[in-house]
């Protein structure tokens, strides 16, 4: 029924619960394969940032082009440190990130132990990943690698063409791949696998609170699912239910500016789609054509006569960034909470971040700053300011409440969330019961 249940499906919620666990997913057998092989050096990272010291330019730049794409950040070196990997380098190398040491490897492997101990003593680092183009790699050149792994307590990965060279440098301690996606893919699980230990420690999450939803069937009114809303927290618009002209009327001119006007009725919980909604009314004479006209509507599309409805007047919020967020239950894991975008289009741009509950404050932030892949905080823009960052991370935590508190609620559907600059604010909602028998 709800936008929340297309958005929440099955794989999505099982690699959340996964993420939340510690458990790092995978999409084939060979990088299975890659990343038991990664894991079992026994060396895990401090954070994402990854340096690349490759002996080629094009090649830095190809592994450079996957890091995003496996969660990794490649951070540019400082000043100091920039000047320390030059005095290293030929004059035609590059002290950036990628550090380019430049095939002349080949002649002069002192450049290869300079810069990798520059790099692997450095605390601007996490991740060491080197990569060389050459097909050989000859014992001198192993050995360097060996010692500058030794030399460092972070994850040190590496290249090698050769099968034979593969397998030699694995049995001392070296983890080397034959493909640098390979490679940098490996590097960011590792990564994934040290920021999801922040999920693992539940001891704040609420106990339920006494439920006020008795178990039935089909949807409440929009004025019952924002009243229960409201009550575990999360901000709504101010909003007056009448049931004749005169109350509406007396409603809009209560409320500080222009007023929406909605059919309020369990029985049709996409009100948008039939014309439910009217937004921008001002006046009385414009609050009377728009609750005859709601009334038109909903005596046209009621499934029954006697299927009752009111008409839901509540103040328009501002324009702002529009998010979708909800509940539903999953047969598997339970309550599952998502945040996507909002708006008639949630389900056309079906980006959106699941948790499973129980999950902690660090995975509520965790889903607003990933959504869009972080442009939704980091936009500069138009991007959310701190103070509703925090807003929508406790309008998270607060659906994860009411889907502990209220077992009777099978869906719960925020849409839209409106993110002002300075918090978000419910201004649809829609609760879906159980569908089983009240108890007596």
């Amino acid at each position: 029924m709800s936008h929340t249940a297309a958005l929440a499906g099955s794989y999505a919620t099982f690699v959340a619960a996964c993420e939340q666990n510690g458990i790092v997913v995978v999409d084939t057998i060979r990088q299975l394969v890659d990343v038991t092989r990664g894991f079992a050096a026994g060396r895990r990272p401090k954070g994402n940032r990854v340096v690349i010291v490759s002996s080629s330019g094009g090649n830095g730049a190809l592994m450079a082009d996957t890091t995003e794409l496996a969660g990794l950040a490649l951070p540019r070196p400082s000043a100091a440190l920039r000047a320390t990997l030059a005095e290293a380098l030929p004059a035609f190398g590059s002290a950036g990130n990628p550090v380019d040491i430049t095939g002349n490897l080949v002649n002069d492997l002192r450049p290869v132990a300079a810069v990798l101990d520059a790099v692997g003593s450095s605390d601007e680092f996490d991740i060491i990943a080197y990569g060389t183009v050459a097909r050989t790699l000859p014992e001198a050149h192993r050995e360097a690698l060996l010692a500058a792994k030794g030399a460092t307590d972070k994850p040190f990965l590496a290249l090698a063409h050769q099968p034979d060279v593969l397998s030699r440098m694995a049995e001392r301690g070296l983890t080397c791949f034959a493909d640098a996606a390979a490679m940098i893919a490996v590097a960011g699980k590792l990564a994934e696998a040290r920021a999801a230990t922040r999920f693992l420690d539940l001891s704040g999450v609420p106990r339920p609170a006494e439920p006020s939803i008795a178990s039935g069937d089909g949807a409440l009114p929009e004025s019952a699912s924002a009243a229960l809303l409201g009550r575990y927290g999360i901000p709504v618009t101010a909003e007056v239910v009448v049931d004749d002209e005169a109350g509406a009327v007396a409603a809009v001119t209560t409320l500080d500016g222009p007023a929406v006007l909605k059919i309020d009725a369990g029985w049709l919980p996409h009100k948008s789609d039939v014309g439910g909604v009217i937004l921008g009314v001002r006046g009385d004479a414009a609050t009377a054509a728009a609750y005859a006209r709601l009334v038109g509507v909903a005596e046209r599309h009621r499934p029954d006569p006697h299927a009752s409805f009111r008409i839901l007047v509540a103040q328009q919020v501002p324009a702002g960034v529009e998010l979708m967020l909800g509940m539903t239950r999953d047969p598997v894991h339970g309550a599952v909470v998502t945040l996507a975008g909002g708006g008639l289009g949630a389900e056309i741009v079906a980006e959106s971040q699941v948790s499973v509950v129980p999950f902690n404050r660090a995975r509520a932030e965790h889903m607003v700053d990933r959504l869009w892949s972080g442009r939704l905080v980091n936009n500069h823009h138009r991007g959310l300011r701190p103070a509703a960052r925090q807003s929508l991370v406790e309008a998270v935590l607060a659906v994860q409440r009411l889907a502990l508190s209220e077992p009777a609620v099978a869906e719960v559907d925020v849409n839209p969330l409106i993110a002002t600059p300075l918090r978000v604010v419910a201004v649809d909602a829609l609760v879906v019961r159980d569908g089983k028998e009240p108890q007596a």
